[in-house]
Formats: structure tokens, C-alpha cells, sequence
């Protein structure tokens, strides 16, 4: 999804600096494929949402829009699909029924690259793929890895980041990643070049460009030449040599953020992690889970709550204050119809329509 919005103007404008924390930072979690969103010139904060009651659909840690129509939604063991909007949902994956369910392997990570091609990751060895929406699945088992997360960057470049048990090693765990050039065909295990005398994982993944990729966890690092040379990430003002599982997202060509899921306080970039910028949200807002930006001055926040700006992040109102049980958390934009959508991890589903 190209989010084709320029930022600088939207940020200047936010609120002071004062981003000052030595943390375990959260980049943006939600799952999102990087192919086919464009969003709108302009678009208000959108006030017309309508309530959809899922029928079939399990509580979720998974989700994602691929357009309109067709939503996926995964929880510990199941692969749910719609195909009207959020309305009906159906089983399209499950883990084998003989495994009893305390030691099953969840469903790890998700990502859709259009109706009919989906990458799902199952447990922590499997790499599953459909290009039938479905019906029929490859498996890629990688017993000496554990993987935690994937991303592509497009159909034919992705990333496996996780971490490497090694025999007699001290330390006996280390960081792993791996990229595939042919549409997962093949995968190659890169040298990150990193050297520590204590374990060390990788939890998240996000490749900016076909030659550059972004790698967190116990370390953070980027590569600007498809995984030949890493380099440590540095950002002034935060204390980077614990971060823990730290987490990275890009939310169009050259936007990105940094927040701490305990914290008001963000981190933003305009050019892909060239340069960041401290900046705090207003009071009253607790945490961050995701932000969308549908216009030049205009953006949501999902916070449990649902918040929107339209005036450069001055000020944010309250759309709508959700139930605990159907908090917001994840939020999409579907181009070409207008629609956001915002979920959290009940079977319920926000849908609103663009007003401009």
C-alpha cells in the first residue's frame, strides 16, 4: 500500500518536543501489505461509522483488509476470511485438529499480498502460502530457525526475522534474518554482524525499499544494500543499547513513527529513518496503537478510543469511544471506495466512510 501523503507540513505543526526516554520501544505493530493502498488528497475526519456484527468471527490478534470485500482475520489456531465486507466469516486455515490446543502453535504473522496470494506464518518453523485465496497451501519448514515475524516489500522481495539456536554457542541464542528475491522460491540467511556476549533476538521487520530494510528487537539495524552491510540504528535523545522488542513501521514511501505502547511520547521520520523527530501527543490520549493519515492536515488514532486531527495534530476529538470489549486498535484504509475500517480483537468491526 503506497500512502502517497506528504508529512513534513502535517508534523511541523505538532505539538513541542520533549521526547526523552531510555525504553523498550513499539514501533507499530499492525500488519499491513505495502502493494495497492493509496490514500485520498483529503479526506475529513471521517464522523459516519456503522457497526458490523461479525457472524462466525473468533476473537482475533491478527487482521487485515485487503479491499473492500475480502478481510482476514487470524486467531490462535484459525485463518478466517469475509467476503462481504465483514459480515460472514469462514475458516480458510486451521491448525491440524490432532494437536491438542495448549500445544498447538499460534498463527504468527500475516500478510496479504492480494485476494488470492496470503503468507501466514504458523508457529515459529512454518512458512505457509496460497495463491487460491485459500484452498490450497505450500509449507516451508525451517527446523533450525525460529522465526517471529515476516514482511514483503513486494511479491517477488520479503524478510524472515527471528532467531538462531546455536549448539555450544555462547550466547547460545542469536538474531536471525533471512530474504527471498524470487516470491519466496528461496530464502538466504544474511550476516547481521552483530557480536554480544548476551542472547539476542529479532521481533520485527519492515523493508522500506527493495535494497533497504529495517531490523528490531534486541538490537535495531538497517541495511541500504539488500542485506550485504547492516549499520546500527541511532536516534538522538533515546537510549538505544537496550530496546528490547523494539518494533519498526513505515506508513507510506519516506513516513515512519516510533511510540511506546506505555508512553505518550513518539518519534517520527519523513525520509525513511534518515532523520527523526521527537514529538508528544496531547493530553488525555493514553497510548498509541495506530495511526492512518487521510489527508495533508488530517489523521486517526486508534487508542481503545477512536481520535482524529484535521489541523496538523493542534488538536484531536474524540469520534467515537468504543466498548472495552471491541477497543480500536488496527485501522485500514480502503482505496477506491473511500472506507476505513477500524478493528480491535473482538468480532466487531468499525466501518466508516470518507467525507470530504
Amino acid at each position: 500500500m503506497v500512502r502517497s501523503i506528504f508529512w513534513a507540513e502535517w508534523w511541523a505543526a505538532i505539538l513541542p518536543r520533549g521526547f526523552s526516554v531510555a525504553l523498550a520501544i513499539s514501533l507499530g505493530l499492525i500488519t499491513t501489505c505495502a502493494l495497492a493502498e493509496t490514500l485520498p488528497d483529503h479526506c475529513g475526519c471521517v464522523t459516519q461509522w456503522t457497526a458490523v456484527t461479525a457472524v462466525g468471527l473468533r476473537p482475533f490478534n491478527l487482521f487485515q483488509a485487503v479491499d473492500a470485500k475480502v478481510l482476514l482475520a487470524a486467531a490462535d489456531r484459525c485463518l478466517q476470511k469475509s467476503e462481504d465486507g465483514g459480515e460472514h466469516w469462514r475458516d480458510i486455515y486451521c491448525i491440524g485438529s490432532a494437536a491438542p490446543h495448549f500445544t498447538a502453535p499460534p498463527l504468527g504473522d500475516l500478510q496479504a499480498l492480494s485476494r488470492d496470494e496470503i503468507w501466514l506464518l504458523e508457529g515459529n518453523h512454518t512458512l505457509l502460502h496460497t495463491v487460491d485465496g485459500g484452498l490450497t497451501w505450500a509449507r516451508q519448514v525451517f527446523p533450525e530457525l525460529t522465526w517471529r515475524r515476516f514482511r514483503f516489500h513486494d511479491s517477488r522481495t520479503g524478510w524472515l526475522v527471528g532467531e538462531r539456536t546455536v549448539n555450544d554457542g555462547d550466547p547460545d541464542v542469536v538474531g536471525a534474518a533471512a530474504v527471498t528475491r524470487d516470491g519466496g522460491e528461496h530464502w538466504q540467511e544474511v550476516n547481521l554482524g552483530v557480536s554480544l556476549p548476551y542472547r539476542w533476538r529479532l521481533h520485527s521487520v519492515w523493508p522500506a525499499t527493495v535494497e533497504s530494510a529495517w531490523v528490531m528487537g534486541d538490537v535495531a539495524l538497517r541495511t541500504s544494500d539488500e542485506g550485504a552491510t547492516w549499520q546500527p540504528l541511532s536516534i538522538a535523545s533515546v537510549d538505544m543499547t537496550s530496546p528490547g522488542r523494539l518494533s519498526v513501521q513505515f506508513r507510506d514511501n519516506g513516513f515512519g513513527w516510533v511510540r511506546e505502547s506505555r508512553s505518550v511520547d513518539l518519534l517520527i521520520t519523513h525520509d525513511r529513518g534518515e532523520s527523526w523527530e521527537q514529538r508528544t501527543l496531547p493530553g488525555g490520549i493514553a497510548t498509541t496503537m495506530d495511526m492512518l493519515p487521510i489527508g495533508a492536515s488530517a489523521a486517526l488514532l486508534a487508542s481503545s478510543d477512536l481520535y482524529c486531527s484535521e489541523d496538523s495534530g493542534q488538536t484531536w476529538r474524540t469520534i467515537f469511544s468504543s466498548d472495552p470489549s471491541a477497543a480500536v486498535e488496527h485501522l485500514w484504509y480502503v482505496a477506491g471506495q473511500d472506507l476505513v475500517i477500524a478493528s480491535g480483537g473482538r468480532p466487531t468491526l468499525f466501518v466508516g466512510r470518507c467525507i470530504r
